[in-house]
């Protein structure tokens, strides 16, 4: 089976065609994920992306459908920076165009998300994420868990930490720190956030420094995968939440360890990303001797 890596600010991906595996359940999916994404046998990656036909709908035409599944098997709803990676492979394979005002847009298991690539700077992808969501009801979180917040900021108590909870298609937990956090630090309080009981699905950590109203300074713990170089839907629910609390303007560069996105919220409410999306190498996995349920 043949798949192409993709990458965005580090943080890769590999591409596989759902027609390759046609006859696969979501459990073999994830049993490919989990395989090709171990960086010590494996191809390594963060997860795999799963590209589908597009179709005709009421309301556009899609140019591909576009699933995720993390590095430990399981699914995600959305990914920003594999979309960036996912639009441009569309576009080097003639699946879509690049160029013109309306873009090209991809269904995902968040909702349809349009993508303009300038065939003059074909490295950098602009994506819309949809509109962000805020508090327990939007990320999943468990019955009973405390619904009123800190004290009316909009923040949530998670074991020791206070959050702003955002969804963008996929649930995130924003902290505010003041220094960036140590590699160790990270660790134990990413995935102490992640797999707190609050959440069954589990949960992003998105770590964020403010720096002024335009720029802010990220670390992600990605469910499922651990700290990773860049979260682009981390990037855009940590701004959308401080945006909403008054913290950062309306378009803001977001520094991740991997490098830089612009998160733009439109006046609509609506989330638009901007960064590079790199093709990196093409592999080929070996299936002969997987039997297909």
């Amino acid at each position: 089976m043949r798949c192409t890596k993709v990458s965005g600010l580090g943080n890769d991906y590999c591409v596989f065609d759902a027609d390759a595996g046609a006859a696969w359940t979501d459990d073999r999916w994830s049993e490919l994920a989990r395989l090709v994404s171990d960086r010590d046998t494996g191809i390594g990656s963060d997860g795999i992306l799963v590209i589908g036909p597009g179709e005709a709908r009421e309301d556009c035409i899609t140019v591909a459908t576009m699933r995720i599944f993390n590095a430990d098997g399981s699914p995600g709803e959305m990914c920003g920076n594999g979309l960036r990676g996912a639009a441009r492979l569309l576009v080097e394979r003639g699946r879509a165009r690049a160029g013109g005002s309306q873009g090209f847009v991809i269904a995902t298991d968040a909702g349809l998300r349009t993508c303009w690539i300038d065939p003059e700077h074909p490295h950098l992808v602009r994506t819309t994420m949809g509109r962000a969501r805020f508090g327990p009801g939007a990320v999943g979180a468990a019955a009973g868990f405390d619904e009123r917040g800190c004290d009316g900021s909009g923040l949530y108590r998670i074991g020791e930490e206070s959050a702003r909870l955002v969804s963008v298609g996929n649930p995130h937990a924003v902290v505010l720190v003041d220094e960036p956090l140590s590699q160790a630090d990270l660790a134990r309080r990413g995935a102490g956030i992640e797999r707190a009981g609050a959440f069954p699905g589990r949960i992003n950590a998105q770590f964020a420094r403010v720096k002024d109203p335009g720029a802010v300074g990220v670390q992600s713990w990605e469910r499922g995968a651990g700290a990773t170089s860049a979260c682009g839907t981390g990037a855009a629910a940590v701004v959308a939440g401080l945006h909403r609390a008054g913290l950062v303007g309306r378009e803001v560069v977001v520094t991740l360890p991997g490098g830089d996105l612009t998160i733009e919220i439109t006046t609509g409410g609506e989330i638009v990303q901007t960064g590079p999306a790199e093709i990196e190498s093409d592999y080929d996995w070996p299936i002969d001797d997987w039997p297909i349920d």
